[in-house]
């Protein structure tokens, strides 16, 4: 009878211990990950289409003469991006949007977009 008395001691007090750190540490802590990935990352405007179509661009790519990418922002802002550049690796360009494909820099400028900062 005594070793059961030990027993229970020890496993209401293991439970108590990942009751409170389960509650207390862990489901929060996923739960601010997943807002900082939610609002950080992009995916309020999440569409399976828009992802599609965003793979279907990415594999097609550029032809070989014109590889500067024209985005639009969220804001209306036209910026082009070119090779090389910070943000050229993570532009992805969605022609249902408006952004398209320049050969120059100078096409880009005459079109009304502007070089990006970084």
């Amino acid at each position: 009878m005594a070793y059961f008395y030990w027993f229970r001691r020890r496993w209401t007090a293991r439970v108590r211990y990942y009751t409170r750190f389960t509650f207390g540490v862990a489901i929060p802590s996923l739960l601010m990950a997943i807002a900082v990935v939610w609002f950080y990352g992009d995916f309020r405007d999440f569409s399976l289409t828009r992802l599609l179509s965003a793979t279907h661009l990415i594999a097609a790519g550029p032809s070989e003469q014109c590889q500067i990418k024209g985005n639009i922002e969220d804001n209306g802002a036209r910026i082009y991006h070119v090779p090389g550049g910070y943000y050229y690796t993570f532009t992805v360009v969605e022609e249902s949007k408006g952004e398209r494909w320049f050969c120059t820099e100078a096409e880009a400028r005459a079109a009304g977009w502007r070089r990006s900062k970084l």
